[in-house]
């Protein structure tokens, strides 16, 4: 009956758990390779790109936070500010729209003659 042979004659295939969680990756603008995972969890690399993006600006995570309410974002000042620093620490990852928002921060910072 059946013919199908014994299921440990099947063949397996194992999946490390650090692989598992990795979806793809992107270069940042130094040029640099960074992993992009699927935990959400972020990065030191992506922590330090933060807050090295947050100084060239010259501007806080408290005031970031001000600015961000002033322009619709309906979070709480606590709410954005404890989200702002889970970025800066690398306990979540810095987001495509936190991304692009520094990133006209820094070019509006540019048209107005600052660094």
């Amino acid at each position: 009956m059946g013919g199908f042979g014994a299921p440990e004659a099947l063949p397996t295939a194992t999946v490390s758990p650090a692989r598992r969680s990795v979806s793809g990756s992107y270069q940042t603008e130094d040029g640099v390779e960074q992993e992009r995972t699927a935990s959400g969890r972020g990065s030191p690399e992506s922590a330090a790109w933060f807050r090295e993006k947050l100084e060239t600006i010259g501007i806080g995570q408290s005031a970031l936070a001000r600015l961000m309410i002033e322009r619709g974002d309906d979070r709480q000042f606590r709410t954005i500010l404890r989200s702002l620093g889970r970025m800066a620490s690398g306990d979540s990852r810095v987001s495509g729209e936190m991304r692009a928002l520094l990133g006209i921060l820094k070019s509006l910072r540019k048209e107005a003659g600052g660094s």
